[in-house]
């Protein structure tokens, strides 16, 4: 079982001990999103960013890189795009107000820095020029498939399709349905699925036929597919593992003995098959490919430590932050 190997906090350089989010950008330089700020690490030590001038709210809820090498995360008010090769930072003026709470953003196939406002529509920025441009489609969520194709979420539970990035949508299903009157809480695409959280169960589309499977998988957190077509789907009641025709493969659950911890909230695949999950209350967990079987690993003096966001960087290492 692989361990811990370097441990950051603000007794060694971080912001802060709470991690919201985290990304491995293209240089492998790890971004950290934390509840007072952002920082970096660049392969020797933790640096800051001196982001206080540029936001009201310190509180990093997302950071994405785009196609050029730029590196934009979101406050819990603010967009704020950084320029590595000028060193300048631009707090993006939105005319919408302030961002809905932990916003995530999106980069889109075309470029584009995306941000959901449920019924105030949606922000698109040129990440070039930085432009906004406002479109009325009231998204609240949004990803895409590997072909390009938008799938949203709209603020009546709708959801929709689109080849054009929403200059134009039509609905998935257009005959009825099959979310009326219920509340869609999360949407992410993986393989050949689309995953909708709906409260208190799962429902996953099959993007080429359409097809639905109902399944008893209490909110879905994070979902990732394997080179197989496999997927594994991280929620509040273990961790799922399903064929591509969505046939359950494996579950791993407290009640089953298989998994020490059902609020999964992080699921990561590493270069050699295994499984890293982070868990609300018993820390960081790894499935062995060889085994198959779910083991808690005790890289920190705390092994309940609070897993939130978890990446794998270009040299194939696990990177996870805390609430602690």
């Amino acid at each position: 079982m692989p361990y811990l190997s370097e441990n950051f906090k603000t007794s060694n350089g971080l912001s802060d001990n709470f991690v919201k989010s985290l990304l491995c950008d293209s240089r492998g330089i790890i971004w950290i999103g934390t509840a007072v700020g952002l920082d970096y690490y660049d392969g020797y030590r933790i640096h800051h960013c001196p982001i206080s001038e540029y936001v009201s709210s310190k509180y990093v809820t997302s950071i994405i890189e785009d196609k050029a090498g730029k590196i934009w995360f979101s406050t819990t008010r603010e967009l704020v795009c950084i320029d590595l090769k000028t060193g300048s930072v631009r707090n993006i003026e939105m005319d919408l107000g302030p961002l809905p709470n932990l916003t995530r953003l999106a980069l889109s196939p075309t470029g584009e820095i995306w941000v959901p406002f449920d019924k105030k529509g949606l922000l698109k920025i040129d990440t070039g020029t930085l432009k906004v441009s406002h479109s009325d489609c009231p998204l609240k969520a949004v990803d895409f498939d590997e072909d390009g194709t938008t799938y949203g979420v709209l603020d009546d539970n709708t959801i929709i399709t689109s080849k054009d990035y929403c200059e134009s949508y039509t609905p998935l299903f257009e005959d009825f349905n099959p979310f009326d009157g219920k509340k869609i809480v999360s949407i992410i695409h993986a393989g050949d699925f689309l995953f909708t959280g709906i409260q208190d169960f799962v429902t996953i589309i099959r993007t080429k036929d359409r097809r639905l499977y109902n399944k008893p998988w209490i909110y879905i957190a994070d979902a990732s597919a394997a080179e197989d077509g496999t997927v594994w789907v991280a929620t509040n009641n273990g961790i799922y593992h399903a064929d591509s025709l969505m046939n359950e493969v494996g579950h791993y659950s407290y009640d089953e003995g298989t998994i020490p911890d059902n609020a999964t909230k992080s699921i990561c695949l590493d270069k050699t098959g295994g499984i890293w999950i982070g868990t609300y209350f018993e820390g960081l967990c790894h499935l062995c490919p060889n085994t198959a079987e779910i083991e808690l690993a005790q890289p920190f003096n705390n092994h309940k430590t609070r897993v939130l966001p978890i990446v794998r960087d270009n040299q194939g290492k696990i990177w996870l932050g805390t609430e602690t």
